[in-house]
């Protein structure tokens, strides 16, 4: 586990990233994709506009060696409901993004 766990933010259009440090070191999963959805998303937006935000998020405990720990959580607004949608996935894709 990196000492400063941290998020990427990549934008489609111009291909730029940036990286910030999470200030809580158990955020991931299903709650960070909750926590940028609702604060960063405009719930009138449309749903496969630009404005919405496709989230890729391992748990807290990915990559620490804790066995079935290494879940993804992938979540965006739903273009079926409008509302916070997420999906959580195992296998390895989580431990390698937290690496």
């Amino acid at each position: 586990m990196s000492p400063t766990p941290s998020l990427l933010r990549f934008t489609m259009t111009d291909g730029q990233w940036r990286e910030e440090a999470l200030a809580d070191p158990l955020q991931g999963g299903r709650q960070l994709v909750a926590r940028v959805l609702s604060e960063e998303v405009n719930p009138r937006c449309d749903p496969l506009g630009e404005e919405n935000k496709l989230i890729f998020s391992g748990g807290p405990l990915a990559a620490l060696g804790v066995s079935s720990a290494g879940r993804l959580s992938v979540g965006a607004k739903s273009p079926l409901t409008g509302g916070i949608k997420e999906a959580n996935a195992g296998g390895t894709l989580a431990d390698s993004l937290a690496r």
